[in-house]
This record gives structure tokens, C-alpha cells and sequence, in this order.
């Protein structure tokens, strides 16, 4: 798998494990890390680089992105989307998965359950958790 990925994450330790992570499990992706949505927005819509996916904290410090998922889906069809968050499943996740993201993970799971929805992600199937 090759191609760029984009971390929109707020903390700053969980943004270096994801980065690891890729590393480690996907070394020929780059891995681009942003903090803000601001950040996040300006990556997603540059013109000289197309990201293959997306792993997204639910709420970045700026702003919650569910709003923003929908104009993202419209914009960037192609972009595959992951969302990362702490809250429940049962909370956001469904409502998330009908809007069209590939997949809704709980940042309290295993890495290796981590791992597996990217895998799944990127190969273009949707991931649900177990």
C-alpha cells in the first residue's frame, strides 16, 4: 500500500502513536499529522496532494466534526474516512457509518483492532467494530 494518509488529531502523545503506528505497519504511506480542523481542511483540499484516507478524531480542540464530515464526503468522494474518538459507538458511530464514513473506531481498543480497521479502510471495505 502506497499513498498518503492524514491524522487530524489533537494530543499530541496519540498523534506520535498513530505516526508509529503507521510506520511500523504501513512504512510505504506517509503519514501527515494535523492538530486543528483549520489544519486538517487545508490538507484535505490541496491540489497537489490527494490523501487515500483520513483518520479523524471525532472532536478536535477547534470544533466537532461531525458537521463537517457530510461537506467532506461531497467534496472529496474518493477520500476514505476513519473516525477515531473515545465516545461510544453506539453514540456516533451508526449515524456516522449512514453518512458514508468506512469506519468508526474506539480509541480504547487494541492496537491490533486499530491496525485491522485501517487495513479494512484502505482496502475499501467499511469497518465495524467487534
Amino acid at each position: 500500500m502506497e499513498g498518503h494518509i492524514l491524522v487530524a488529531e489533537d494530543h499530541e502523545v496519540v498523534s506520535w502513536a498513530y505516526k508509529l503506528l503507521f510506520q511500523l505497519h504501513f512504512p510505504k504511506l506517509v503519514c501527515t499529522v494535523t492538530e486543528s480542523w483549520k489544519d486538517t481542511e487545508k490538507e484535505l483540499y490541496r491540489t497537489d496532494r490527494a490523501y487515500e484516507m483520513v483518520l479523524l478524531d471525532l472532536q478536535l480542540s477547534d470544533i466537532n466534526v461531525v458537521p463537517k464530515v457530510e461537506q467532506l464526503l461531497t467534496d472529496l468522494p474518493q477520500l476514505k474516512i476513519l473516525v477515531a474518538s473515545t465516545s461510544p459507538e453506539k453514540l456516533w458511530g451508526s449515524g456516522l457509518l449512514k453518512l458514508g464514513v468506512k469506519g468508526y473506531f474506539d480509541k480504547s481498543a487494541p492496537t491490533e483492532e486499530l491496525v485491522h480497521a485501517i487495513k479494512t479502510v484502505l482496502e475499501g471495505s467499511v469497518y465495524k467494530s467487534k
